[in-house]
């Protein structure tokens, strides 16, 4: 007899071990990278309230984004680089959309999932990504986790269970309803609390073919 297993979310520490993702039973990868200081001073460099939206291919998106960054930006361009090329070889990609965002405010605050295959995200300064575990989140009150609300009165969340969050810097490979067989179990996760005073940079990926 199979036996479908809830999805899971594993850390990973070398590029090579991102093929986890391709395990029907894995919905979730993080890998943890050491903290790059001139990747967080040139994302602080950006104006709040920046939102750059971008498609294209794996091997061009780089350049397009350069087109939109002052010098001393280049890390950012550099780093956009290296995972678009990661995401054209993990997984095929031809076309990607990139999405980065600057605010002091959360962009998704209340929990949801993403209509995706697979979305790259990491937090190139400020708080990263916060998601449930799959034995944490109740999937029936999906879409009624009200903002105003605490997370213990909405239901989403089981008792004693509490949200996990993506390191600084650390990129996450979340896998959406649209994986091939993955509807139903997509990552449910959320932007977390921005406190007054303080800002957030965000880089995401999306494979669109």
């Amino acid at each position: 007899m199979n036996v479908c297993l809830p999805p899971a979310a594993v850390t990973v520490r070398t590029l090579a071990q991102l093929t986890r993702l391709h395990e029907p039973d894995v919905h979730l990868v993080v890998l943890e990278r050491p903290f790059d200081p001139a990747l967080t001073r040139a994302a602080w460099s950006l104006p709040t309230d920046t939102r750059l939206v971008l498609r294209g291919r794996p091997d061009a998106l780089a350049d397009a984004l350069r087109g939109h960054l002052a010098a001393e930006q280049e890390p950012l361009a550099t780093d956009v680089a290296r995972w678009s090329a990661v995401l054209a070889d993990l997984l095929g990609a031809e076309a990607l959309g990139l999405r980065l965002t600057a605010t002091d405010r959360p962009t998704c605050p209340a929990f949801h999932v993403d209509r995706v295959d697979v979305r790259l995200i990491t937090t190139w300064a400020g708080a990263g990504t916060e998601f449930l575990a799959e034995a944490d989140v109740d999937r029936r009150w999906l879409g009624y986790a009200g903002r105003g609300e605490s997370l213990g009165e909405t239901g989403l969340i089981r008792p004693g269970a509490r949200p996990r969050q993506l390191p600084p810097q650390a990129v996450g490979l979340f896998k959406g309803e649209r994986w091939p067989g993955n509807e139903g179990r997509g990552v449910v996760h959320r932007s977390p609390p921005v406190p007054a005073g303080s800002r957030r940079v965000l880089l995401t990926l999306d494979v669109l073919a």
